[in-house]
């Protein structure tokens, strides 16, 4: 006689994004471009007290399909985390994050956030975009930055407006 096989059926229960504290509450897409390879993305330094960064995000813009690397550098440009945001099937005019290993950051101290970008890529926000992180004081934005190359490095930062401004945007969870 054969063998009596069993199937045992489980419920699988859906996977929860990452979660914590956006640094970006509020944002205000500019002028949309894809003309450009290289890491785009803001400056901001930390307030009076080191913040952990939990997860990375970049803002998804109708059509975007492609996978993009999301970086936190410091003032030299050394990589202190990244994460690789896969836009296929995210929800446009939101944030797509990616849970990463925690990193402190120092406070009082400059870093960068950036999205690698290609040339006729999928599409991002010019640094008309304004951005505001009244986050309870856990840092200031200084500006937009870009990087003309992947992954970002010395000496090829260059400024974008200066104030409540990103490329792209990114973003990430405190």
């Amino acid at each position: 006689m054969g063998a009596i096989q069993q199937i045992v059926l489980a419920e699988v229960a859906p996977v929860a994004g990452p979660s914590g504290t956006p640094f970006i509450l509020t944002q205000t897409p500019g002028t949309v471009r894809n003309d450009f390879t290289g890491c785009v993305g803001f400056i901001f330094t930390v307030g009076a007290s080191p913040i952990t960064i939990t997860a990375l995000g970049r803002w998804v813009v109708s059509g975007n399909s492609g996978t993009h690397v999301v970086y936190i550098t410091d003032g030299s440009t050394n990589i202190i985390a990244s994460a690789s945001i896969n836009t296929s099937g995210a929800t446009p005019g939101a944030y797509k994050y990616v849970a990463i290993t925690p990193v402190v950051l120092t406070n009082a101290f400059t870093y960068s956030v950036y999205s690698a970008e290609t040339n006729a890529g999928d599409q991002w926000y010019s640094d008309d975009t304004t951005i505001d992180s009244t986050t309870g004081g856990i840092g200031t934005i200084v500006g937009a930055q870009g990087n003309t190359t992947v992954p970002p490095s010395l000496p090829n930062n260059f400024a974008g407006a200066v104030g409540q401004f990103s490329y792209t945007p990114v973003n990430f969870l405190v």
